[in-house]
């Protein structure tokens, strides 16, 4: 089993990983940002069906929902630091009180 003929990867797995993790999520968000203008197209172009209305109203409301996420992950990224930061500060507390207890007691 020591022979191998393998192949050596041009990136450590991770960053191919990532690659191709940013490649998907831009691919994604094409799709995800030209539905609407596509569904205002075919409202344009056919018949006014309440298919398409709904179609375009979803269409609608994802994109107010993506813009809304561009405001909204950046809050919830800094409250998840504030919790780390308090968890930490907590501990160093305790740490300092257990401290304190100890030279009460010599």
């Amino acid at each position: 089993m020591d022979a191998c003929n393998c192949i050596e990867p041009q990136w450590p797995p991770d960053d191919l990983l990532m690659k191709y993790q940013y490649i998907s999520d831009f691919f994604i968000a094409l799709a995800y940002f030209s539905t609407p203008p596509e569904l205002i197209n075919l409202w344009t172009f056919t018949m006014h069906t309440r298919t398409v209305a709904m179609a375009m109203t979803t269409a609608v409301v994802s994109r107010a929902t993506a813009l809304m996420l561009v405001h909204i992950i950046p809050d919830v990224l800094s409250v998840k630091t504030r919790e780390l930061f308090l968890k930490i500060k907590a501990a160093e507390l305790d740490r300092e009180m257990g401290l304190i207890r100890t030279q009460e007691e010599t």
